[in-house]
Protein backbone atom coordinates (compact mmCIF):
# COMPACT_ATOMS: atom_id res chain seq x y z
CA UNK A 1 0.00 0.00 0.00
CA UNK A 2 1.13 3.23 -0.73
CA UNK A 3 0.41 6.87 -0.77
CA UNK A 4 2.63 9.02 -2.95
CA UNK A 5 3.62 12.37 -5.17
CA UNK A 6 5.82 13.71 -7.66
CA UNK A 7 6.81 17.09 -7.52
CA UNK A 8 8.75 18.53 -10.25
CA UNK A 9 10.50 21.75 -10.85
CA UNK A 10 12.64 22.71 -14.39
CA UNK A 11 15.55 20.67 -13.57
CA UNK A 12 14.58 17.76 -12.01
CA UNK A 13 11.15 15.27 -10.21
CA UNK A 14 10.73 14.60 -6.96
CA UNK A 15 9.01 11.27 -6.06
CA UNK A 16 7.44 11.39 -2.58
CA UNK A 17 6.28 8.60 -0.61
CA UNK A 18 3.96 8.97 2.77
CA UNK A 19 4.47 5.98 4.53
CA UNK A 20 2.72 6.14 7.67
CA UNK A 21 -1.29 6.51 6.00
CA UNK A 22 -4.68 4.72 6.82
CA UNK A 23 -7.47 3.90 4.72
CA UNK A 24 -10.77 2.23 3.82
CA UNK A 25 -12.95 1.37 1.52
CA UNK A 26 -16.98 0.84 1.91
CA UNK A 27 -18.73 -1.72 -0.36
CA UNK A 28 -22.13 -2.54 -1.41
CA UNK A 29 -21.64 -6.06 -2.00
CA UNK A 30 -19.19 -5.75 -4.28
CA UNK A 31 -19.28 -1.75 -5.39
CA UNK A 32 -17.54 0.87 -3.69
CA UNK A 33 -19.67 3.47 -2.26
CA UNK A 34 -16.97 5.26 0.02
CA UNK A 35 -13.14 5.71 0.38
CA UNK A 36 -11.15 7.80 2.82
CA UNK A 37 -7.66 8.05 3.47
CA UNK A 38 -5.32 9.95 6.15
CA UNK A 39 -2.00 10.46 5.73
CA UNK A 40 0.57 11.71 8.36
CA UNK A 41 2.87 13.88 6.32
CA UNK A 42 5.49 13.94 9.06
CA UNK A 43 6.34 10.49 7.33
CA UNK A 44 6.86 11.82 4.01
CA UNK A 45 10.29 11.10 2.28
CA UNK A 46 11.50 12.20 -0.63
CA UNK A 47 14.50 10.92 -2.72
CA UNK A 48 16.72 13.55 -1.42
CA UNK A 49 17.21 14.34 2.48
CA UNK A 50 17.47 18.17 1.96
CA UNK A 51 14.55 18.17 0.01
CA UNK A 52 12.53 15.70 2.71
CA UNK A 53 13.27 18.30 5.54
CA UNK A 54 12.06 21.36 3.62
CA UNK A 55 8.70 20.02 2.56
CA UNK A 56 7.52 19.55 5.99
CA UNK A 57 8.22 23.23 6.14
CA UNK A 58 6.24 26.27 6.83
CA UNK A 59 6.51 26.88 2.72
CA UNK A 60 5.71 23.48 1.76
CA UNK A 61 3.30 21.30 3.90
CA UNK A 62 3.91 23.13 6.92
CA UNK A 63 3.81 19.06 8.97
CA UNK A 64 4.02 21.08 12.68
CA UNK A 65 0.54 22.81 11.99
CA UNK A 66 -0.84 20.68 9.65
CA UNK A 67 0.45 17.21 10.69
CA UNK A 68 -1.65 15.61 7.53
CA UNK A 69 -3.43 14.90 4.69
CA UNK A 70 -6.99 13.95 4.03
CA UNK A 71 -9.60 12.82 1.82
CA UNK A 72 -13.36 11.61 2.05
CA UNK A 73 -15.11 10.88 -0.80
CA UNK A 74 -18.53 11.99 -1.63
CA UNK A 75 -19.68 9.75 -4.67
CA UNK A 76 -18.42 7.05 -6.50
CA UNK A 77 -19.61 5.90 -10.14
CA UNK A 78 -18.92 2.90 -12.13
CA UNK A 79 -17.04 3.59 -15.28
CA UNK A 80 -13.93 6.07 -16.24
CA UNK A 81 -11.51 6.76 -18.76
CA UNK A 82 -8.01 5.09 -16.80
CA UNK A 83 -10.32 3.45 -14.59
CA UNK A 84 -13.28 0.92 -13.20
CA UNK A 85 -14.47 4.04 -11.43
CA UNK A 86 -14.69 7.85 -10.82
CA UNK A 87 -14.87 8.91 -7.23
CA UNK A 88 -15.55 12.52 -6.53
CA UNK A 89 -14.29 13.77 -2.99
CA UNK A 90 -12.93 16.40 -1.15
CA UNK A 91 -9.31 16.53 -0.97
CA UNK A 92 -7.46 18.30 2.45
CA UNK A 93 -4.13 19.37 2.01
CA UNK A 94 -2.74 21.99 4.32
CA UNK A 95 -5.54 22.83 6.18
CA UNK A 96 -7.35 23.77 3.12
CA UNK A 97 -10.22 21.58 1.05
CA UNK A 98 -10.83 21.28 -2.25
CA UNK A 99 -13.65 19.23 -4.27
CA UNK A 100 -11.63 16.67 -6.40
CA UNK A 101 -12.86 13.88 -8.87
CA UNK A 102 -10.46 11.38 -10.36
CA UNK A 103 -10.39 8.17 -12.17
CA UNK A 104 -9.67 4.99 -10.10
CA UNK A 105 -9.66 1.45 -10.13
CA UNK A 106 -11.33 -0.89 -7.47
CA UNK A 107 -10.91 -4.67 -7.81
CA UNK A 108 -12.94 -6.31 -5.26
CA UNK A 109 -12.18 -10.19 -4.10
CA UNK A 110 -13.79 -12.35 -1.38
CA UNK A 111 -10.76 -11.55 1.22
CA UNK A 112 -9.50 -7.99 0.20
CA UNK A 113 -10.10 -4.94 -1.95
CA UNK A 114 -7.85 -2.92 -3.74
CA UNK A 115 -7.54 0.53 -4.85
CA UNK A 116 -5.40 2.35 -7.37
CA UNK A 117 -5.32 6.01 -8.60
CA UNK A 118 -3.27 8.77 -9.70
CA UNK A 119 -4.50 12.24 -10.76
CA UNK A 120 -2.95 15.52 -10.61
CA UNK A 121 -3.82 18.61 -8.12
CA UNK A 122 -2.12 22.56 -8.70
CA UNK A 123 -0.61 22.43 -5.48
CA UNK A 124 -1.40 26.39 -5.41
CA UNK A 125 -5.03 25.25 -4.79
CA UNK A 126 -3.61 24.08 -1.12
CA UNK A 127 -1.84 27.05 -0.05
CA UNK A 128 1.58 25.69 -1.31
CA UNK A 129 2.93 29.15 -2.87
CA UNK A 130 6.93 28.07 -2.79
CA UNK A 131 7.84 29.50 -6.26
CA UNK A 132 11.82 27.82 -5.93
CA UNK A 133 14.66 29.61 -7.71
CA UNK A 134 14.11 32.68 -9.64
CA UNK A 135 16.33 29.65 -12.82
CA UNK A 136 14.33 26.61 -11.41
CA UNK A 137 10.57 27.23 -10.80
CA UNK A 138 8.34 24.37 -8.73
CA UNK A 139 6.00 23.42 -11.01
CA UNK A 140 2.48 23.99 -10.30
CA UNK A 141 0.85 20.51 -11.14
CA UNK A 142 1.64 17.81 -8.68
CA UNK A 143 0.71 13.67 -9.21
CA UNK A 144 -0.71 12.36 -6.69
CA UNK A 145 -0.82 8.13 -6.77
CA UNK A 146 -2.63 6.18 -4.05
CA UNK A 147 -2.70 2.29 -4.25
CA UNK A 148 -3.54 0.42 -1.09
CA UNK A 149 -4.60 -3.29 -0.55
CA UNK A 150 -7.93 -3.43 2.42
CA UNK A 151 -8.98 -6.82 4.18
CA UNK A 152 -12.45 -7.42 3.73
CA UNK A 153 -14.22 -7.04 7.18
CA UNK A 154 -17.01 -9.71 7.95
CA UNK A 155 -20.20 -8.48 7.64
CA UNK A 156 -22.48 -7.31 10.78
CA UNK A 157 -25.09 -10.46 11.66
CA UNK A 158 -28.39 -9.80 10.73
CA UNK A 159 -30.82 -10.27 13.44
Amino acid sequence: SKIGALGAKVTARHPIDVPDFSGSVTLDGAQPTGVKFDAQLATLVSDNDRLTEHLKKEDFFYVEKFPNASFASSAITSGAEGGTHTVAGDLTIRGQTKRVTFPATFTVTDPEVTAKAEFVINRQDFGITYPGKADDLVQDNVVLTVSFVATRAAAAPTP
